[in-house]
């Protein structure tokens, strides 16, 4: 929990205490607004896919290019459980698809 608390305030001018300890778990402290980047990559290649079926390929390429610039490696590199590697292969394969696909133009 060290290394996770230490990564959350690696880049925050002030040290803040993002996660708690409640009834046996470790929580996101609900006082603070976060934005989780697989919830924003999944939330853009679903628009993508919608402007996609719209033919709005205009929109389609900006959702699929912003999806490919927020990908900044695997998912949860080195750790190796069962359903980090199956998460892990999920974004690679909508990572290459979708970049493929904004360059072809949708």
């Amino acid at each position: 929990m060290s290394h996770i608390r230490k990564a959350l305030n690696s880049n925050q001018p002030l040290k803040q205490n993002f996660l708690g300890y409640r009834d046996g778990e470790y929580q996101l402290n609900p006082e603070f607004s976060y934005c989780i980047d697989t919830e924003v990559f999944d939330r853009l290649i679903a628009d993508g896919e919608a402007a996609r079926r719209e033919r709005d390929f205009d929109r389609c390429i900006g959702f699929y290019e912003q999806a490919v610039a927020l990908y900044r490696g695997e998912f949860m590199q080195g750790s190796y459980d069962g359903w980090v590697e199956e998460q892990r292969s999920y974004y690679r394969e909508q990572y290459f698809a979708n970049a493929r696909v904004a360059r072809r133009r949708c």
